[in-house]
């Protein structure tokens, strides 16, 4: 689903667009059936932030499940709709999941992400050198983790078998977690690449305990987990050109 959410307020001068791109998660979503968002929440981190950057407008394009590759055949016609100034590459948690399906059917032995890291490398890089064609400035969030404990008795009921011996088979959280830190080193190397801000949310999300920050499934992020997310992605933002540069201000 694409919500083309503005977080703006009426009146005044025209204020530099922040165009993130994002997943279920950007638009707020507690569960998800399939492609349908089941349930929200509010304040997303995304309304987080454009209450302390009033002076910027934030312009949210969040599809359910998107992926990396996704959004690099949208991002050509978002540049050149929105015009942003800076944008927000809020996605990645789709990329590193696993494929629960083949997971299931192969009884754990097919242990594989819905995107190949060398394929979400690829694409991240592409995104940035759109960007940067386009003279826009970029923050690239990395992706979110999961955990299992929480996520297990959500996919459990999907499938009506218990998970939880193949989950261990195939190396229970720790192996979670590798396959995310390799997603989340790629998007350090293409931030780094292309002179772009690179935003490490996994840390502090870890800080805390998973049943404080995420919602039921395991994957999304709570009320909670949502302003932890502001808190850092507002620390990149406010030392970004685009509000150092330009003095913009903040609540």
């Amino acid at each position: 689903m694409n919500t083309g959410t503005s977080h703006k307020k009426s009146g005044g001068a025209l204020r530099p667009k922040v165009l993130v791109l994002g997943d279920s998660i950007a638009a707020g979503a507690l569960s998800v059936d399939g492609t349908t968002i089941t349930h929200r929440l509010s304040p997303t981190f995304v309304e987080l932030l454009a209450e302390r950057f009033a002076a910027l407008e934030f312009v949210v394009d969040a599809v359910a499940l998107r992926r990396t590759p996704d959004v690099l055949v949208a991002l050509p016609g978002l540049l050149e709709s929105v015009e942003p100034a800076m944008v927000l590459v809020a996605t990645g948690a789709n990329d590193a999941d696993l494929d629960w399906r083949r997971f299931v059917i192969s009884d754990g032995a097919v242990v594989r992400s819905r995107t190949p890291i060398e394929r979400y490398a690829s694409d991240l890089a592409s995104i940035a050198r759109l960007i940067r064609a386009h003279r826009a400035k970029a923050i690239l969030a990395e992706p979110i983790g999961l955990h299992l404990a929480s996520r297990a008795p959500h996919l459990c009921s999907l499938v009506k078998r218990d998970l939880g011996p193949a989950m261990e088979r195939a190396g229970g959280q720790a192996h979670a977690d590798e396959i995310v830190r390799r997603y989340r080193d790629a998007s350090a190397v293409v931030a780094a690449e292309f002179g772009f801000l690179h935003c490490p949310l996994g840390p502090d999300l870890a800080s805390h305990d998973p049943s404080r920050v995420l919602a039921a499934d395991g994957t999304h992020p709570n009320e909670l987990g949502h302003r932890v997310m502001a808190e850092t992605l507002g620390a990149a933002l406010a030392m970004s050109p685009l509000v150092v540069g330009e003095g913009v201000r903040t609540a």
